[in-house]
């Protein structure tokens, strides 16, 4: 064997201790010679010297057997040897703790390093890693050229600093990236409906990456787009939509929905590039907000009720079963209406792309899907979420072929919570303008040939909703036939029919002088670098299966009365006489009084539509079963009977609405409620005198606006008078100077 030099050998025989766990003393160590013997006084011997010759070093004796047993404190695996041994692993997950190396090596070497070599060892890593993200940004020219001629018709746009080009120096500033395959899935049959979010990036050089993600057929999220850039703000994001908008042919934004948090750039940006656009808020975000003051009681539970209605007399119905939990319940509305009902609640959205979601959690997804690509070099980065991309592409094509039917299987899941309830409806007649059903104490209206009903569910997710269903029936005609084209299994196979293309490798690249650039200047920040997504408050004891020692979140609870909001040593019952009982027999008498604060408890609402829609991801809890001779997963649920001979009537003795309220002993339970179980526990014995219609509302979209609504947002107080924002009144000191300039043009012309 031979070596570059003397310092590659050293480094070649420390690692060969560090393999094979024998303790080597090294007796001699110069620029031409090394050698080392056992610890122990077996015969090994090693002597390596320089090739004066042929140049390098090689051995000039060597007596490789050992007679020892293994060392367990190993002096010659110092922090340059563990350094070596872990560089690609740390350079893929640069998160790993020390200890997690120093129980690496114990497992694998039966060795024992000291955590001050593993500190030092991670420290040459990350400084070594730290060159290899300034090297990125040389290569950046020659990746963004192998992508253009590997997938021709990709947009893959680079911006360079102009602060830094007017002082004659090349330095990165936003990076957009938008395959032709995403393009072209898009415009093949994807629904209209787009998220769009940002998230920070984790590695050396820090930065935010912007993503736009669409949803298919299957609720599987679809990305669309993806930028690297310094900062969210209304600049970049204005940036990035202008770019997303010309990649995918947006124009003005017609027919196009996007739902997003409520950033003030991102709003603000939506509504100057696709002025056009519909634009929803996720109402997770609103509720992180809003329940900073009005997280306890009902109100929590009244607010989504609200989100799901789909009607407006649903939505006003919400608002008053809040307004009446308190004394502060009228308050709690007032704020709640701050933000616009037609952003986040179904009975005011638009009904053109066919998706019903009011949170963003397709894009949250995204975000959570390349976790750990956020933390490597930008090439390594963009490389990883660019191959993910393309296995999702060929994975969700393959699944396709499980399907049975021509749907997808959430698709006849809902629809078939659907046929469940329309047993409950009834059809009273039919006229020019459609049937006329009633469900509960509402009368609706269905129109077959427009395909909508005045509840707008139909209308919202494509699939005939319980009201449809009934008169489809009683036209007997399928309503299977009638789910729209949008969640069909053609429409699935042509979005995931366009592919990546692949992409050679490093070394294929044309990387030459002219393209080097710096990397972004680094603005630290008043505080550590945030590594983590700020968590809501309730986080940890929602998620009580991955992080179950935090007491994050968690409300305290009273062990003397069970009431929540004190413990017993400030309980009012406890301080006129009542002492607090001691130890497990205080536990086990309130074991069924303790609850947390999002214990969802199934409760009987006041009205009929207080049950209405949830998402479609918790429709699985109560869904029909097949029969026992089905062997598909992918049945659908169709009714041979007519309703009173499938389901009991008030007449019947024996009937009984069965209780769905989870097992008490649960500590924590899903947040999850079906909609079909909700609505079937309203139904009463009698059929209740359908009192009041439903009428149709919206525009050529569908999206409607509130009207008579019985309560209003509260408007902005100063010292107990009322007031506005300094951005409102620049807003109205710019439109009062436009109107003077109009008024000028027309008296002079």
């Amino acid at each position: 064997m031979t070596f570059k030099d003397i310092a590659e050998a050293r480094k070649v025989i420390n690692m060969y201790t560090l393999a094979n766990g024998y303790g080597l003393e090294q007796v001699k160590s110069d620029p031409t010679r090394l050698r080392y013997i056992c610890q122990a006084g077996c015969r090994f011997v090693c002597h390596i010297s320089r090739n004066t010759s042929g140049g390098g070093a090689e051995f000039r004796t060597l007596h490789s057997e050992h007679t020892c047993e293994p060392a367990y404190e190993n002096h010659r695996v110092n922090a340059k040897t563990i350094a070596e041994y872990f560089k690609r692993g740390l350079q893929e997950n640069p998160t790993i703790k020390v200890k997690e190396m120093r129980a690496s090596l114990k497992a694998a070497f039966n060795v024992n390093v000291s955590e001050s070599k593993c500190k030092r060892a991670k420290k040459l890593i990350l400084e070594n890693l730290e060159a290899s993200f300034t090297d990125e940004y040389n290569k950046l020219v020659a990746y963004v050229n192998e992508l253009k001629c590997s997938n021709p018709g990709s947009d893959v746009v680079v911006n360079l600093s102009k602060n830094a080009l007017a002082e004659g120096k090349k330095r990165f500033l936003r990076m957009y990236i938008c395959f032709h395959a995403m393009k072209m899935g898009f415009k093949s049959g994807l629904r209209p409906f787009i998220g769009l979010d940002g998230t920070f990036l984790k590695g050396k050089v820090k930065g935010h990456l912007l993503v736009a993600v669409g949803q298919d057929s299957a609720n599987h999220f679809y990305p669309l787009a993806w930028a690297i850039v310094d900062k969210e703000t209304k600049v970049t994001w204005k940036w990035f939509l202008t770019l997303l908008q010309m990649s995918l042919d947006l124009k003005m934004g017609e027919g196009i929905t996007f739902i997003s948090d409520m950033q003030k750039g991102l709003i603000d940006s939506i509504s100057g590039v696709l002025p056009e656009a519909h634009h929803r808020y996720c109402v997770r975000h609103i509720e992180a907000n809003w329940c900073k003051r009005w997280g306890y009681g009902e109100y929590k539970k009244y607010m989504w009720w609200a989100a799901w209605s789909t009607y407006e007399e649903d939505f006003q119905d919400q608002l008053k079963s809040m307004s009446q939990v308190d004394d502060d319940g009228k308050a709690a509305v007032e704020d709640l209406l701050r933000y616009p009902p037609t952003c986040w609640s179904r009975a005011f959205f638009d009904t053109t792309c066919k998706n019903q979601s009011i949170d963003n959690n397709l894009t949250e997804s995204f975000n959570a899907w390349i976790l750990q690509a956020r933390q490597k070099p930008n090439i390594k980065m963009l490389e990883e979420i660019r191959i993910k991309v393309m296995n999702m592409l060929n994975d969700n094509e393959a699944e396709v072929m499980g399907w049975e039917g021509e749907y997808s299987p959430k698709t006849l899941n809902l629809y078939n919570q659907f046929m469940r309830i329309a047993q409950k409806c009834h059809v009273n007649g039919s006229a020019d303008q459609g049937y006329e059903v009633t469900e509960g104490s509402d009368r609706y209206i269905v129109n077959l040939g427009a395909k909508k009903c005045t509840c707008r569910t139909w209308d919202l997710c494509g699939i005939p909703c319980p009201h449809a269903i009934c008169a489809l029936l009683y036209k007997k005609q399928d309503p299977l036939s009638e789910i729209h084209w949008f969640l069909s299994k053609e429409v699935y196979l042509q979005t995931y029919s366009h592919k990546l293309q692949p992409v050679r490798g490093e070394k294929f690249w044309k990387i030459e002088p002219s393209q080097k650039m710096d990397p972004p200047e680094f603005v630290r920040q008043a505080d550590r670098p945030k590594v983590k997504r700020t968590r809501e408050a309730n986080e940890s004891t929602n998620r009580q299966g991955q992080w179950s020692q935090s007491r994050k979140g968690r409300v305290m609870t009273c062990n003397n009365c069970g009431e929540a909001g004190h413990n017993a040593r400030g309980c009012a019952k406890h301080s006129k006489g009542k002492q607090p009982m001691g130890g497990n027999s205080r536990r086990k008498q309130n074991k069924k009084q303790r609850t947390l604060v999002d214990e969802p408890v199934a409760e009987q609402p006041t009205s009929p539509a207080a049950g209405c829609l949830l998402t479609e991801d918790d429709f699985h809890l109560s869904a029909p079963q097949p029969s026992q001779n089905s062997q598909s997963n992918n049945f659908v649920f169709m009714p041979t009977l007519t309703v009173q001979q499938q389901l009991p009537t008030s007449n019947d003795p024996d009937f009984e609405i069965p209780n769905f309220e989870p097992e008490p002993d649960i500590a924590v339970r899903q947040k999850s409620i079906s909609e079909a179980t909700t609505r079937l526990q309203l139904r009463q014995q009698s059929i209740p005198i359908a009192t009041r219609q439903i009428g149709f509302v919206g525009d050529s979209s569908g999206a409607s606006q509130p009207s008579k609504l019985t309560f209003s947002a509260k408007g902005l107080t100063w010292l107990g008078k009322s007031a506005i924002t300094g951005n409102q009144l620049n807003k109205q000191r710019l439109k009062k100077l436009n109107a003077r300039k109009g008024s000028g043009k027309e008296q002079k012309g």
